[in-house]
């Protein structure tokens, strides 16, 4: 059983290392002591290693060692006592014992030059504030504001009934086709065959007044046929296209205020020509232009009716 310390003498807060070491037959059971964290009074175990376990092969030995390191601030002259040991036999159940030998530990104080005077206590030292520290209050920061700003964002779009999540709606449709759409959805709805004239006609010039204020900027829905027809002739349309529209016009406004009852023909040469009238002014983009614009006519969409065309007045 050994003890050893690196040093016999420190300076008050200073450590040594304190070893213990037993070297045994293989076949010896040691039993290691429990030695607190102070060993007397004045002197403490700062911290203590795990137990080393070595084999001498030649010797056929067990090497135990265990290093502690010891401090003291309290200057004055120390007895390490012998640390105790117990260990048995092999065969033998008797419980034996060996100790270490005791060490002596000075522990001087820190040399204070009195010839010089007393200096004050110096105050804090300020770091500089790192990324790293800062990094923390940064990321609540974004968390904070993102929080805030999804809680305005949900509590607006449901105020507004709108999706959370902005859906792109479908590019809207060129206003010529929209009424082409329309003028064959009221000729598949067969109206005036189910002998609602009044309505048919004014579902078609419905739609027209609405092409016209849509491609044309004309508010034809508060105006009267003539006045339709005069502000159409303001623009530079072929003559061709506006007899067709005149001839819609006035056909529907005998359905409607003079209760006519028209041919059966005649109602398709109405939604005839209102197809062509809408084909014959799709090109004109520009409702500033002067210049006379080329008749774009194209065949109707039904061509045995359109054969039964009466010719325009």
């Amino acid at each position: 059983m050994h003890a050893h310390m690196d040093s016999t003498t420190i300076t008050l807060g200073d450590q040594v290392s304190y070893k213990l070491e037993v070297i045994a037959p293989s076949n010896y059971t040691v039993y290691w002591p429990s030695i607190k964290d102070t060993i007397i009074t004045g002197i403490e175990i700062v911290k203590r290693s795990s137990i080393d376990t070595l084999i001498l092969e030649k010797t056929r030995e067990t090497s135990l060692s265990q290093k502690l390191f010891i401090t003291s601030f309290d200057s004055g002259y120390y007895a390490i006592p012998p640390v105790v040991f117990t260990y048995k036999k092999p065969g033998d159940t008797a419980l034996c014992m060996a100790e270490t030998e005791a060490l002596l530990l000075t522990v001087n104080t820190i040399a204070i030059d009195t010839t010089q005077p007393i200096k004050p206590i110096k105050g804090p030292v300020s770091a500089p504030y790192t990324l790293k520290e800062a990094l923390p209050w940064i990321i609540g920061a974004l968390l904070l504001t993102a929080i805030i700003y999804a809680v305005y964002y949900i509590r607006k779009r449901r105020k507004e009934s709108r999706p959370l999540i902005p859906v792109p709606s479908a590019p809207a449709l060129p206003d010529y086709e929209i009424a082409l759409r329309e003028l064959e959805r009221l000729r598949g709805e067969k109206v005036w065959q189910k002998g609602l004239l009044k309505e048919y006609h004014t579902q078609l010039t419905d739609i027209l007044r609405q092409y016209l204020f849509n491609h044309f900027g004309i508010p034809a829905h508060e105006m009267t046929s003539d006045e339709i027809l005069d502000a159409m002739n303001r623009k530079s349309i072929n003559r061709n296209a506006i007899n067709k529209l005149r001839d819609i016009l006035i056909l529907a406004d005998l359905v409607k205020f003079a209760k006519e009852q028209p041919l059966p023909a005649e109602h398709d040469i109405s939604m005839n020509q209102a197809i062509e009238f809408v084909k014959s002014t799709l090109m004109i983009h520009d409702l500033n232009e002067t210049a006379e614009t080329k008749d774009i006519f194209q065949p109707s969409l039904n061509p045995e009716i359109s054969a039964n065309t009466k010719p325009s007045n």
